[in-house]
């Protein structure tokens, strides 16, 4: 361990003189006053690169004349256009150095480990304040981050009317600012509180290239808040009688009004009391300095601000709310149990459903000032979830230097983290535990043994892994987490175009085809086609195709582990212009752990049938599905897939089983002699047909083949049944 102090050319301004007992932010030592001018601190590096010695320049400031301005336009905000734009700066007019970016941490000296320092080896976090402007309610977490974040934090003053587009903008241009030394590997983290969320999630879908995960804590995101309007009309009477400013005989009854509605005084008491070792005269310290915080909310939200950023907040929830959909992030949303300002657990768990990819975490006991509250520690939280990265993998090398998720699209994509793995396949660990998946590879000289080791992944070269679609791919997810867990690679799935398209139901809230988009692009998946198909190609990248489509992956009756391939070998030739490598597999035991009670064809021709599960809409449903083709253009054939799914019902699950076979490498000659691609086609289809036999014969001598002694033996042994030998 080492000491290392944490230093930054950004620097706080804030409307309010408050000393480090009064909850200044992380003791940072850089206290000034928008009556006063900012402190001067001397032009220091971020990431190598030289900051002005002045605070970087944030907000804009409203001309007198501007407050008289009709009230839509004094915001400065408007329904997006076409484009989906969050930028607008209607209203402004001229600028002032009333708002900053600064480090929260900047002279505070604490330990990191070794080979970590603040010179941007860490995440790069921005935090967005509550709608007090100044982050008072994060001041006790500030230090911590500064363990695992070089954190900056935005203030924006009492006396501040810009735009909240204008804000989302600034914001977004500081974020371009401060990685222009940064690799696209560093993670970059949006941290929010309560109001905040919405200029977090601006900035997410404005700019998204340049933030990765975001970390919501009691989002203001719905309009659902009446607390809110009882925080305005306890604030406002008292502060409209003293002109703004406190007297002192309110200095106490004013803090202590405001203190049901943001969180447990007692509970934030005791939390500082316990920071300050428990002596009596530390207790009266804690207890004052409780009190001199809420003064300073106070005092930073006089009617007029508060009432300026009510009506902002609830215009950006109308704007924002039809986009929230298009988040791409990762996202986790942290909420107080006991919030009396917003109804922040029933928002995380509508946030939960709506946002692609997010996780949940509510604190029981907690209200909207959690961050304040005794045992709330955001960055434990953040790791516990697993949603902590010091480094962005990905699947290839990235073409752009700012590289967003790129999910659903045939670009270098972030690998997931270990945290994301096990979020995302919560859903399938019942089915992994009544499956017990085995897999078995073959090495070059034919030898077959369990596991992936005979497989070299690490080649400079594309790879193509060409398999049966087992009936509706159920298997799909175990392979894709054994080649992330085992060889740290993550397979490109290529997909029928009907995951990528809402179904009717679906153009305002997620359903299934939703979520199932989302898990699927989260982990590689693109729309399968032949431009896809050539830049994943081109890039190198780890390939999953199954050349049966959904016309395999949706079987008539009798038709268990057939192939439906097309005549034309048009993935060789492609493959074989990048000197990739192809894998054959084959796959079982999904097609023995279900029933087919209708198939595609049957419930296609019977569109009742689909009413009890689509609704009024199920005929239109099945026309668009059955519209949506996807055969065409990666192997040109006469057989036209369509995506109808069939009706299933449960069977006794059967084990899951794949086998790798030795690869294939193919070279630029290859691609020039069709008929030399026709071979080569006929011996991979000849490949997974044996697969499929092979794990067939084989499963038969498995001693743990059937469920229940499987079952009991795992349970007992506390690990995977052995298999069959291979």
């Amino acid at each position: 361990m080492f000491s290392t102090r944490i230093t930054s050319g950004v620097q706080r301004r804030t409307a309010a003189t408050l000393s480090p007992a009064q909850g200044n932010f992380g003791n940072c030592n850089t206290r000034g006053s928008s009556r006063t001018g900012a402190a001067k601190h001397p032009g220091e590096r971020l990431h190598g690169r030289v900051l002005s010695s002045k605070p970087h320049r944030l907000g804009v400031k409203i001309a007198a004349a501007a407050e008289t301005v009709e009230d839509q336009s004094l915001t400065g905000e408007r329904i997006p256009n076409e484009q989906g734009s969050f930028l607008s700066d209607a209203g402004v007019a001229r600028e002032a150095e009333s708002n900053s970016f600064y480090s929260p941490v900047a002279t505070v000296e604490f330990s990191r480990p070794e080979g970590i320092s603040g010179d941007g080896s860490l995440p790069l976090c921005l935090y967005f304040p509550g709608i007090d402007g100044q982050g008072l309610t994060a001041t006790s977490q500030f230090v911590r981050m500064g363990k695992a974040f070089d954190v900056y934090a935005m203030t924006i003053d009492a006396s501040d009317r810009t735009s909240f587009d204008r804000l989302v903008q600034l914001a977004g241009e500081f974020l371009e600012h401060a990685l222009s030394e940064s690799p696209a590997s560093r993670p970059v983290y949006l941290v929010a509180d309560s109001w905040g969320a919405l200029l977090a999630l601006g900035v997410a879908l404005e700019r998204p290239s340049l933030c990765h995960r975001l970390v919501l804590v009691n989002p203001a995101t719905t309009e659902t808040q009446t607390g809110l309007s009882r925080l305005m009309q306890i604030a406002a009477p008292a502060l409209a009688i003293s002109g703004g400013a406190l007297p002192p005989g309110l200095r106490t009854a004013l803090p202590l009004a405001l203190g049901p509605a943001l969180g447990s005084p007692a509970r934030m008491a005791e939390h500082w009391f316990r920071q300050q070792r428990a002596s009596a005269g530390a207790a009266r310290e804690a207890v004052g300095a409780l009190v001199q915080q809420a003064e300073a909310l106070a005092e930073q939200l006089p009617p007029a601000t508060l009432d300026w950023r009510l009506k902002m907040m609830r215009r950006a929830v109308r704007k924002l709310g039809p986009s929230l959909r298009r988040v791409e992030q990762r996202v986790l949303v942290v909420a107080g149990e006991e919030d009396r300002l917003l109804p922040s657990a029933d928002e995380a768990k509508r946030l939960g459903g709506l946002l692609q990819r997010s996780a949940t975490r509510v604190i029981p006991g907690a209200g909207h000032s959690l961050l304040q509250e005794r045992g709330v520690d955001l960055v434990s939280i953040i790791k516990e979830e697993g949603f902590y990265t010091t480094e962005r993998r990905f699947t290839s090398k990235p073409r752009q230097k700012h590289i967003g998720n790129n999910f659903g699209k045939a670009e270098a994509l972030e690998l997931p983290t270990e945290g994301d793995l096990e979020r995302a396949f919560d859903d399938y660990r019942g089915i992994g535990t009544l499956t017990s998946p085995v897999f078995f590879s073959e090495a070059p000289d034919g030898t077959i043994s369990q596991g992936l080791d005979n497989l070299d992944t690490s080649i400079d070269r594309p790879i193509l892994f060409i398999g049966n679609h087992q009936l509706l791919a159920l298997d799909m997810s175990f392979m894709i987490r054994e080649f992330l867990q085992k060889k740290g690679r993550l397979m490109r799935g290529l997909t029928h175009p009907m995951i990528f398209v809402d179904t009717p139901q679906e153009q305002n809230s997620n359903g299934p085809m939703s979520s199932m988009r989302a898990t699927f692009t989260s982990f590689g998946s693109v729309p399968v086609g032949p431009t896809t198909m050539y830049r994943l190609l081109q890039a190198g990248e780890m390939i999953l195709l199954y050349p049966g489509g959904a016309r395999e992956a949706l079987k008539k009756r009798g038709e268990k582990y057939e192939l439906f391939w097309p005549e034309q070998a048009e993935f060789v030739r492609m493959a074989a212009r990048f000197g990739a490598v192809i894998v054959p597999f084959g796959a079982i035991g999904c097609e023995d752990s279900v029933q087919l009670v209708l198939d595609s064809e049957e419930v296609a021709s019977n569109p009742r049938v689909f009413e009890s599960f689509l609704g009024s809409d199920s005929a239109k449903i099945i026309e668009q599905l059955r519209s949506i083709q996807a055969r065409r253009g990666v192997n040109a054939d006469a057989i036209e897939d369509y995506l109808v799914p069939p009706v299933l019902a449960p069977s006794v699950p059967s084990r899951f089983y794949f086998l790798f076979r030795k690869p294939i490498h193919l070279t630029l000659e290859d691609a020039k002699d069709r008929e030399r691609c026709k071979s080569i086609y006929k011996t991979v289809k000849s490949e997974v047909q044996g697969s499929l036999a092979y794990l067939i014969k084989k499963r038969e001598v498995d001693p743990y083949k059937d469920l229940v002694p499987r079952l009991v033996y795992e349970a007992l042994a506390k690990e995977q049944a052995p298999t069959f030998d291979p």
